[in-house]
């Protein structure tokens, strides 16, 4: 249970967390909203095998967040070259213990 960063579809990078609702996930969330001011953004929508959640924002970042089985749980989704920053720092910053920190 290793979150994985690749380059998605949409040639942006995507985090899956290899979980659904993991503390991990959770605390990304947290450091993006309350350590970078990221917005919490758009609309939630459960389907059979995936789901949309709400996006984070700052300015012109956008990274979109949701949940798979192909995934295996939660991701994140960057839209921007600056999102891929973002979530290569973040993945960096993930322990092999799975704990977060980040500064």
């Amino acid at each position: 249970m290793q979150p994985r960063l690749f380059k998605a579809a949409n040639g942006h990078l995507t985090l899956e967390f290899d979980a659904y609702g993991s503390e991990l996930h959770q605390a990304v969330g947290a450091f993006l909203v309350q350590g970078l001011g990221f917005e919490r953004c758009g609309e939630t929508a459960d389907g059979w095998d995936a789901g949309v959640a709400q996006s984070f924002r700052r300015g012109e970042v956008l990274i979109e967040a949701g949940w798979c089985h192909w995934a295996d749980g939660d991701y994140l989704l960057s839209g921007c070259v600056a999102g891929d920053a973002l979530l290569s720092r973040v993945f960096m910053a993930i322990e092999a213990d799975l704990s977060f920190r980040l500064e």
